[in-house]
C-alpha cells in the first residue's frame, strides 16, 4: 500500500468534525500567503479545547498552555487536572487544534486522560484533601 492509499484510508476513518479540521488545515496551507486568513490565537485555541473538555471529561479538567507546532499551523494545547486552592496538579494529555479552522485534529483519548488524572490525584491526595478540609474549617 502506497502513502496516498494509506492517507485515503486514514481520512475515511475520521469523524466529520475531525475531517473538517483537517480540511481547514489543508485549506490554510494552500492559502497561507492570503491576507484574509486569520489564524486562531492561543486564547481561542484554549477556548476550543475547554469546550471540548466540557463535552467529554468530568470537572477538574482544564486546558492549560498552548504552543504552536508544525511550522505554526497547529496549536498543541496541554490538558491538566486542577483543584480549587491548589491549582494544576498535573498534565494529563494534549489536544491538537488547527490554526486555520479552529477544529480539533486529534486528542489524547478521554479514558487515558481520566487514568492520568487519577494518578495525579493519587500522587497529591494528601495535599488535595488538606486544602478541602482547611476550606471547611475557615
Amino acid at each position: 500500500m502506497n502513502s496516498v492509499d494509506r492517507t485515503r484510508e486514514q481520512l475515511a476513518t475520521l469523524t466529520p468534525d475531525r475531517l473538517e479540521a483537517v480540511t481547514g488545515l489543508i485549506w490554510g496551507w494552500q492559502n497561507e500567503s492570503s491576507e484574509d486568513v486569520l489564524p486562531i490565537s492561543e486564547p481561542m485555541a484554549i477556548a476550543v479545547v475547554n469546550e471540548w473538555i466540557l463535552n467529554v471529561l468530568p470537572d477538574r479538567f482544564t486546558a492549560l498552555n498552548a504552543r504552536r507546532i508544525a511550522a505554526g499551523d497547529i496549536w498543541c494545547v496541554a490538558v491538566g487536572l486542577a483543584y480549587p486552592r491548589i491549582g494544576v496538579v498535573g498534565q494529563v494529555g494534549e489536544v491538537l487544534v488547527s490554526t486555520f479552522s479552529g477544529g480539533i485534529i486529534s486528542a489524547t483519548r478521554p479514558d487515558e486522560m481520566k487514568a492520568a488524572g487519577l494518578k495525579c490525584y493519587a500522587e497529591r491526595e494528601y495535599e488535595i484533601k488538606s486544602a478541602f478540609l482547611s476550606a471547611e474549617n475557615a
